[in-house]
């Protein structure tokens, strides 16, 4: 089973610098070596855990039918007065003290009743009407509410209501399966669901425990010294990367430090090697591990993890995200994976009994 990890720091870190082989030449290893003059590895086995069992209940199975049944319902317009659980579609204006606001104008907004998704006053006047009705509303805009100004503010709200419709939900059956889920039968939709919950569970199980365990390894391994190779390796890689990003995007290196890292261009330059450090630290816990667990990553456990790193990172084919990072640095990225889920597994586990 995979864990899904976030990779793209690894790889941006990696994907200027390593030569271009195949993951079973060791050689792509950026500790190719023993690392215990540089850290003291912590234990990392049999660490204590607390997670959730893995299981699906039925009931677990019919909501998650049922949710789907509601995603598919199709919205038939009637001719009576609105009421919770139906959607109002609507045009909109809105003002403050008078004044209209034209970023909250709609022309084709719509809610359904029941979500107080206007407030709890949108949710009132809007109950009730009918196709032609018009309805005024306040709506308070939430305390955190992006746009400072505006935050906690009380918006006089205008409804032109355009028609009210309910849900008709569609008969579950294999005819309702085949043509919108692609199964030919109600059992076989049911089987892979359950396949496909149980596999979710599996892996949320795994990352609490990879969570965890790793915290742990992390806090409890002491760095003796730094490798200067690898040490002036990262460091210029993490300039030289923050280098070619803000020149493809058309940024100066101090306005992209300042955002990226609430840095000035100095200040950054000063502290890369402090960030070099933290990456350092878990890049040799992680090559640690490795080595004393014997870990090869597999032609199978490359493409498995490629296409997993490709979707999570917005590519369309394995071949961009090699051409983007690297082979070399993906399989870096499959090494990390593969180590965190390793001392996962050795963990103690308790279960939460919920």
């Amino acid at each position: 089973m995979k864990l899904s990890h976030k990779i793209t720091a690894v790889l941006a870190a990696c994907a200027m610098v390593l030569p271009m082989t195949g993951c079973s030449n060791p050689q792509y290893y950026r500790y190719d070596y023993d690392l215990s003059e540089y850290i003291t590895l912590a234990e990392y086995k049999n660490l204590p855990v607390l997670v959730d069992e893995v299981n699906v209940t039925e009931e677990e199975v019919q909501q998650e039918i049922m949710s789907t049944v509601l995603y598919f319902a199709q919205d038939k317009e009637v001719d009576r007065a609105s009421a919770r659980g139906d959607k109002v579609k609507f045009s909109c204006t809105a003002t403050l003290n008078g004044a209209e606001m034209a970023e909250f104008r709609e022309e084709e907004g719509a809610i359904v009743l029941g979500f107080e998704s206007y407030g709890k006053d949108a949710e009132a006047a809007l109950t009730g009407v009918k196709a032609g009705d018009t309805v005024k509303a306040d709506r308070k805009l939430a305390d955190n509410y992006p746009d400072e100004d505006l935050a906690g503010k009380t918006l006089q709200y205008t409804f032109t209501v355009t028609g009210v419709y309910e849900s008709v939900q569609q008969e579950y059956n294999d005819t309702f399966v085949k043509a919108y889920l692609g199964f030919d039968t109600v059992e076989e939709y049911e089987l892979r669901l359950r396949e496909a919950m149980l596999t979710a569970a599996e892996e949320s199980q795994l990352s609490s425990k990879v969570v965890q365990t790793w915290t742990v390894v992390l806090e409890n391994t002491e760095v003796i010294k730094y490798p200067e190779k690898e040490m002036e390796q990262i460091t210029g890689q993490l300039i030289a990367e923050v280098e070619a990003y803000t020149k493809a995007v058309g940024m100066t290196f101090t306005d992209y430090t300042q955002i990226r890292y609430g840095m000035t261009e100095e200040e950054f330059r000063a502290n890369v090697a402090d960030m070099a450090k933290d990456q350092m630290k878990q890049d040799m816990i992680v090559y640690a591990i490795a080595r004393a667990e014997n870990l090869k990553i597999t032609d199978a456990q490359y493409q498995e993890y490629a296409e997993m790193y490709m979707t999570q990172m917005g590519f369309s084919t394995v071949e961009e995200l090699e051409k983007r990072y690297t082979k070399e640095a993906i399989c870096e990225g499959i090494l990390g994976d593969l180590a965190k889920e390793c001392v996962a597994n050795y963990a103690a586990v308790t279960y939460s009994g919920k």
